[in-house]
């Protein structure tokens, strides 16, 4: 905005003799009632519908919207200036030069008229002086006045008319207002009588999750006065009973590793034997092709009794070519005893647990 525009439109206004206070100020913010008050006094003498509408007096937004809408179309219509509304709405200093397109051809036209009227008032007065008061001329002219005045009399009936018939057709229908403000209200008291209901639903739960609680605390309070008391007359062989079971798991962990010796030392056991029968086998072989036995020699056997089995050994007893001979028979001996001890003494110490177990 120019201080040129804002006297341009200063002057206009004067020259419409509307009187509005406008300066510098006025416009640097907002100030939509100036503007609509610019607007309405401009198109009022243009259109009677700008002085039916808000003007000044609009407040929201859509009033101030509808306002602007109704003031361009009246504008547009009648002057043909086309107004850009989103500036007027803004209501700054846009919205000058906006006015001032609207305005300047105000100003000229009424300047015009006003030189017209004039130039039409002497040549009235001339006419007048020169008629009579009841001459034809002077009844002819008040005559076409008055018809004048019944037309537009008449159009302004009519359109008041239409303005009256469209405002009823736009007012709402009452009774389907109320029924449904009726439906509306029954709703709401059908939906606050189930609110209440739930509400109530929900303190009796509360009240039993309470209780509930309640009895839940006293069984946890018992339980827990049960386990001291039992903790407190523990039997004095329960500590025995732990500490046999005890020695029973680590006797039977020991039973299962002298198992798994037992089957180690069985292996090699046959491993040895399977060396000795084929030493024997050799030597017998031998002495078919190079001689006969020793009149000394004899064989001897020798019985293994392993666990679940039963196995001869044949070895020499004097005078054997096989030296291994001696070593798997004494081998087998000490087996054989270690396994019968070993089975004898595990089997012994499982019934004394056993009995101890039971005696207790």
């Amino acid at each position: 905005m120019s201080s040129q525009q804002l006297a341009d439109l200063a002057t206009a206004l004067s020259s419409l003799q509307i009187p509005l206070h406008i300066s510098v100020e006025s416009f640097k913010h907002s100030n939509f009632p100036l503007v609509a008050a610019c607007l309405h006094k401009l198109l009022q003498g243009v259109d009677a519908l700008v002085g039916q509408g808000y003007g000044p007096a609009a407040s929201t937004p859509a009033e101030r919207c509808a306002y602007l809408q109704l003031a361009g179309k009246v504008a547009a219509r009648h002057t043909g200036v086309n107004l850009d509304l989103k500036c007027l709405y803004l209501a700054q200093a846009q919205a000058v030069g906006e006015l001032l397109k609207l305005a300047a051809p105000l100003a000229a036209a009424a300047a015009g008229v006003a030189d017209e009227a004039s130039v039409c008032h002497a040549a009235q007065t001339s006419v007048n002086t020169a008629a009579s008061f009841g001459g034809a001329a002077f009844t002819a002219q008040q005559a076409a006045e008055a018809a004048k005045r019944i037309v537009d009399a008449c159009s302004t009936d009519i359109l008041h008319r239409q303005e009256i018939r469209d405002a009823l057709q736009a007012c709402p229908d009452v009774p389907a207002a109320q029924q449904q403000v009726q439906q509306a209200l029954m709703q709401g008291t059908q939906q606050m009588s189930a609110t209440q209901q739930c509400l109530v639903d929900l303190h009796s739960q509360q009240r039993s999750l309470e209780a509930k609680a309640q009895r839940l605390r006293a069984e946890a309070v018992r339980t827990d006065k049960s386990c001291a008391a039992l903790r407190s007359v523990r039997p004095p062989h329960l500590d025995q009973l732990q500490g046999l079971q005890q020695r029973m798991a680590q006797q039977f962990r020991l039973y299962l590793q002298r198992q798994r010796n037992i089957e180690h030392l069985e292996l090699a056991i046959h491993h040895l034997r399977q060396a000795a029968q084929q030493g024997a086998r050799r030597e017998q072989h031998a002495s078919g092709l190079g001689g006969s036995m020793m009149p000394g020699d004899a064989w001897s056997f020798a019985e293994v009794k392993g666990p679940g089995h039963i196995t001869k050994v044949a070895g020499f007893r004097k005078g054997s070519l096989d030296p291994l001979g001696p070593q798997v028979a004494k081998m087998e001996g000490n087996v054989t005893a270690g396994v019968l001890h070993g089975h004898a003494s595990s089997r012994q110490r499982h019934v004394a647990a056993t009995q101890g177990a039971l005696n207790l």
